[in-house]
């Protein structure tokens, strides 16, 4: 199963657009069987943009959305429980112990959370917390993030694989892939 996991894109609060590096990137990697939004996307036309990518999407509302999303989402993606969440609701930004908390009160394997606007891939107390970063590399409230990035998901038999794309030169197509891998 492959599932595109992106965030805090702020269209037009504080960015105008997806970098076409990014946006080429998610289209080369087509087809996915879902599509994680951990908030933020801030407009309507963003969502729709969201619901073309895969036939299954997964969208939670942000601090910034004033749109009709939910607070946290849970599914199983073969076989592995994945939570969604923005990430607004944990106190520091990020805390990785408390967001495995989350994932303890969700009994998900996986937390995909977005607000801090940097990205991380992290196995914490036999959970996995992804934070695909801003995809357009907004800054943060705290001043975090201004690298666009994005995460795939791969879920097989007994592994999860996560790829995090960054953009390594905001005024090039350059990116850096790093791939990390988790038994499961």
């Amino acid at each position: 199963m492959k599932i595109l996991a992106i965030s805090d894109t702020h269209i037009n609060d504080r960015a105008d657009e997806i970098p076409n590096v990014m946006e080429k990137l998610i289209y080369e990697e087509k087809p996915y069987d879902a599509v994680i939004f951990a908030g933020d996307l801030t407009r309507e036309d963003v969502l729709e943009w969201v619901r073309s990518l895969a036939p299954k999407q997964y969208v939670v509302e942000g601090n910034m959305d004033y749109l009709d999303l939910p607070e946290y989402l849970v599914d199983d993606f073969n076989g592995v429980r994945i939570g969604v969440i923005h990430g607004h609701q944990i106190y520091p930004r990020g805390d990785v112990v408390k967001l495995c908390k989350v994932a303890n009160k969700l009994d998900a394997k996986i937390l995909v959370t977005g607000h801090t606007h940097s990205a991380l891939v992290r196995s914490h107390s036999n959970k996995i917390i992804v934070n695909p970063g801003s995809l357009t590399g907004v800054i943060s409230g705290s001043g975090s993030g201004g690298i666009p990035s994005f995460t795939i998901i791969l879920i097989m038999d007994n592994s999860v694989k996560i790829d995090l794309y960054v953009l390594s030169d905001l005024m090039s197509a350059d990116y850096i892939k790093q791939s990390y891998k988790f038994q499961i």
